[in-house]
Formats: C-alpha cells, structure tokens, sequence
C-alpha cells in the first residue's frame, strides 16, 4: 500500500481534456540540491497544477484535527521552499478528491495559494480508505481514537474481519483490536484520550472496569491526581476484586 501512495506508472488525467495546467517539476533546485517530491514516490515531470477549491476532502480522513500551530508553521514553510511534496488526487464524477496531503492542502490555502501540484491515481473507495489508515499510521501525533475510529469504519464499510484488515495493512492483529476496544469506553473517556489527558495505556486499563460510570470515575481520578499506567491497573484490578468479594 505505500507504495501505492508513489508515483509508479502512468498518470489516469488525459493532458487534453484536463483543465489543469501542466507542471514540470525541476530535478534540483536553486543551488544545484536534488529536490526530493514525495515519499509517495519518486520525482515526477508530469505533475499538475490544481485549483484548490477545485479539490474535495478525503471522505476516508482518519484525522478529525489539524493542529493550528503546526498548519500555520507548514504554511511558512511552502511559502519559503514551495510543496516539495505534491499531493495526491484521483477523479470523482468530474471532481478532484484528495486521497493523501491534506496538511499540505491546509497549509498551502492558509499561505494564499490558488493552486497547488498534484498526481493523479485511479483508486476505488476500499483502496483510498486503506491508503489513508496507511499514511496517518505513519504519523505520531494521530490519536489512539482517530486510530481505532478509522479501522472500525473500515470493518463495517467492507465487511471485513480484523484478521483481513491486518493483513490488508500488514499489521498485527492484536494491534488493531486493542484500538478498537477503545471504543467501547464512554465518551467523556475517549474524549479525554483524545485530549492527550489520559494515555492509551491508562484507557486499556479501565476496559475491565466494564461500567460507564465507573470507568468515568476512574479517568476523573488519573487527571485529578496524576496516577501512572502502572498504579492505575493496580487500582482497578483491586476495585473488581472488591465488587467481587474475593480478599485483597
């Protein structure tokens, strides 16, 4: 799959009906330096030029929030090195749809850009969907939930298995599935993992709590008096003891 996201073989936009001008980009810049495009894929030369509000939104987006900070600092930066980095597109009913580079396109219209490079792939719905989990699991800063809420939609849209999914994705499944159980924590919970307040490490350990109100109690706990991962388990493992009268 991420090689999928390169830019190996043939362009699917015909340089005759697009509307798009032509972008030749330079194999080095200014100073002679090799200019690297994408991880996505080798250099191209034949790039296009897309009007931004010509690009729709990836409906298969893991992530739901764009730090401000970081979309203002990348939007500095294409205004002093350019998009080194072409984003990726494909052709839905006579539109442009973003499969990949939606930071790059934030960036790119908050630094006053009416245009930005593009490539073009064929791709159905299932393949976009994998190449976005594929490129934001690559990324740090995508949260846990973000993370499970992708692969959970995934499931449901096409009807796969965990199991399918992992080799899909050539992840294991076992990482797949302790993303998805998130999910069955409250919302005040996921939401204070979404916040960073809590780690998924604390998350895990309140799944056995199994009861909404006390797994909330417990999060209200490891805010309020900063109790690690570790002591957190200990804390849980003692209150099921307790529920269940067996002796400390």
């Amino acid at each position: 799959l991420a090689a999928l996201l390169g830019d190996h073989g043939e362009s699917t936009a015909d340089p005759v009906e697009s509307t798009a001008p032509r972008l030749h980009a330079p194999s080095a810049d200014e100073h002679g330096q090799d200019l690297h495009l994408s991880s996505e894929g080798s250099p191209s030369t034949d790039l296009m030029l897309l009007a931004v509000d010509e690009i729709q939104d990836n409906p298969f987006q893991p992530r739901r929030e764009f730090g401000e900070a970081e979309l203002a600092s990348l939007a500095e930066s294409l205004k002093e090195h350019d998009m080194l980095q072409p984003i990726l597109v494909r052709r839905v009913d006579e539109r442009w749809q973003l499969i990949s580079g939606e930071r790059r396109l934030r960036a790119a219209v908050r630094a006053g850009w009416s245009q930005v490079p593009a490539r073009v792939r064929e791709a159905d719905d299932r393949l976009v969907a994998e190449l976005a989990i594929v490129e934001n699991l690559q990324r740090k800063d995508l949260n846990p939930i973000e993370k499970a809420l992708s692969f959970q939609r995934y499931i449901e849209q096409h009807g796969c298995t965990q199991e399918e999914l992992g080799q899909r994705l050539k992840i294991n499944r076992s990482t797949i599935a302790n993303l998805v159980r998130l999910l069955e924590l409250p919302d005040s919970v996921q939401e204070a993992l979404r916040r960073g307040s809590i780690t998924a490490g604390h998350a895990r350990a309140l799944l056995p709590l199994g009861e909404d109100r006390a797994q909330i109690e417990f999060c209200d706990r490891i805010r309020g008096e900063g109790i690690n991962v570790r002591e957190t388990e200990r804390l849980v493992q003692q209150q099921i003891a307790q529920e269940d009268g067996e002796p400390l």
